[in-house]
């Protein structure tokens, strides 16, 4: 059983057989011909729906509005380097904040708010790839816990899953 949470805007290896059970998050991925079944990503009424044939909805290149705040929240590398983490998940920062580096050139936070996720640290990234995610919940706490996007998908791939196995088990 494989689940590829990469959330993908491409397929870039997944076939259907490539284990007893493959799940997909989002777009980029065909219910059927790369994936059992694609689970949609997009933020509102179709979030976490199991979609067992074709694809999630189009990737729109706009991140999720959250608290009004689309683009602002994702950070880009600003040059082809290694990234190095100035900031940690949860810390609190403010607009101009340098969070972090990529080939001694500063990414920098133009909201108010804390860490949601970082791409991996002490990696290669190219210019323009995205390196961080912010959030402007100034609550510490709120990094420790599930968002709401996180708990749906994860929760239709376990609807997939327990639905799979209550399957396996009845032949």
């Amino acid at each position: 059983m494989i689940i590829d949470g990469r959330i993908l805007k491409r397929n870039l290896d997944n076939h259907v057989g490539d284990a007893p059970l493959m799940i997909g998050y989002g777009p980029g991925l065909v219910a059927g011909d790369d994936v059992d079944f694609v689970v949609e990503t997009d933020r509102g009424h179709n979030l976490g729906r199991i979609i067992t044939s074709g694809t999630a909805a189009p990737d729109t290149g706009v991140p999720g509005d959250i608290a009004g705040i689309t683009r602002a929240r994702v950070l880009r590398a600003p040059a082809d380097g290694v990234l190095h983490a100035r900031r940690c998940i949860g810390d609190l920062v403010q607009p101009g904040d340098v969070i972090a580096t990529v080939a001694d050139q500063p990414v920098t936070t133009t909201i108010a708010g804390s860490s949601a996720a970082w791409c991996t640290p002490n990696r290669r990234w190219c210019a323009a790839r995205k390196s961080a995610t912010w959030t402007r919940a100034a609550i510490q706490a709120a990094c420790d816990m599930l968002s709401d996007k996180a708990r749906t998908i994860s929760g239709a791939a376990l609807e997939i899953i327990l639905t799979y196995l209550n399957r396996r088990s009845a032949t």
